[in-house]
Parts: C-alpha cells; sequence; structure tokens
C-alpha cells in the first residue's frame, strides 16, 4: 500500500527541475511500486495520495489520477478532515462542507457504473443511498 505524494509535503528529487508524467513513472512509480501491478505479484492499493489544489502540487495531483484511471489502480485519497497542514481534506474547516473542487477532482477516478452509481466494496451493503454493492456490480 504505497503512499504517493506531491512536492508541497516533501521535495523529492524527482519534483526537482520539472517533471511530466513521464517522468514521474521513470523516477519513481515504476520502481517504487507500480512495478507489482505491471508483474501481478500481489494486491495494489495506493494506501494515500492527495493534496492541496494548486501548484506546485497540482500538477503531480493530475498525473496521479492519470495513472490510476488509465490502469484502473485501487487507491484511497488522503485525507477526509481539513485540518492536515501538508494536504487539506475533502472538507473545509466545519468538517461538514465538502471542497467541492477537490471531489470533482478526485470523482473522476471514483469506482463507478457507466452510470454514475458508486460502487461500494461490500457485497451486500450498497455505498450511500444511490450506490450499488459489489455483488450487484458483478
Amino acid at each position: 500500500s504505497p503512499h504517493d505524494y506531491g512536492p508541497t509535503v516533501y521535495e523529492q528529487p524527482w519534483f526537482k527541475g520539472g517533471y511530466t508524467y513521464d517522468s514521474l513513472m521513470k523516477d519513481c512509480w515504476h520502481d517504487n511500486w507500480f512495478y507489482i501491478y505491471e508483474q501481478n505479484s500481489a494486491p495494489l492499493l495506493i494506501g494515500e495520495w492527495g493534496g492541496f489544489m494548486r501548484e506546485p502540487n497540482l500538477t503531480w495531483m493530475t498525473h496521479l489520477r492519470t495513472l490510476i484511471k488509465k490502469y484502473h489502480l485501487n487507491h484511497t485519497f488522503w485525507c477526509f478532515n481539513a485540518n492536515s497542514g501538508d494536504t487539506g481534506g475533502l472538507v473545509l474547516d466545519d468538517f461538514t462542507t465538502w471542497d467541492k473542487d477537490k471531489y470533482e477532482f478526485v470523482k473522476e477516478v471514483l469506482w463507478q457504473t457507466d452510470d454514475g452509481k458508486f460502487i461500494g466494496l461490500d457485497h451486500q451493503i450498497p455505498l450511500g443511498e444511490n450506490g450499488i454493492s459489489l455483488s450487484d456490480y458483478y
């Protein structure tokens, strides 16, 4: 379960001098954790990824979202609470109001049917009011 964070959390060497999707794959993702998916050697869950919706972090988040979508990778967006100093959260400081921009950004890679119903990981209990269970999906 790799945790992958952008340059606002820590300025890793692969962020220096500009970076692209391809350079991140070559310099970081492939050898650190993507090989697990590529070799199908174990289940892969990106355990944490996320950050503030501003540069220089937004470029990295967009590249990682592209990777997640392209390969249908399992992931957990970090974090929910707003008081995470290095990433911010999916909710605002009142802990009730969604950060709409961040939610729309992440929504693209949430597991959902073609008609937009979210798919829960439980085999019996559907996700939310309009979601479906894993058994309903399969």
